[in-house]
């Protein structure tokens, strides 16, 4: 499954809530991202069906900590991984920028 991703410039990113879902086949997520003066201030897992890729979810804390979703897959849980950077990717594109 091909997973749309787009880098997102927080900088112009407009302040709110935004939801956001990615389907790779086995792996559906849907996510909360809030943003605040040009930050990502909260990610939060609406829905992660995953198989054995729970430990993916850690990457969250990664997306806070770089203000990104162009972060490193988490080892041993690639697809998954994806999937999460896709649907808050989603999520950021409804913020007015790409």
């Amino acid at each position: 499954a091909s997973l749309p991703f787009a880098a997102v410039d927080m900088q112009t990113a407009a302040d709110g809530v935004y939801e956001g879902a990615a389907d790779a086949g086995l792996v559906k997520v849907r996510v909360r991202v809030t943003v605040e003066a040009g930050r990502i201030a909260a990610i939060d897992l609406l829905e992660h069906q995953n198989g054995l890729g729970g430990k993916a979810e850690a990457i969250l804390s990664d997306m806070l900590a770089a203000n990104t979703c162009a972060v490193d897959a988490v080892t041993g849980a690639t697809l998954s991984s994806q999937t999460i950077k896709s649907a808050v990717s989603n999520a950021l594109q409804k913020s007015g920028t790409v």
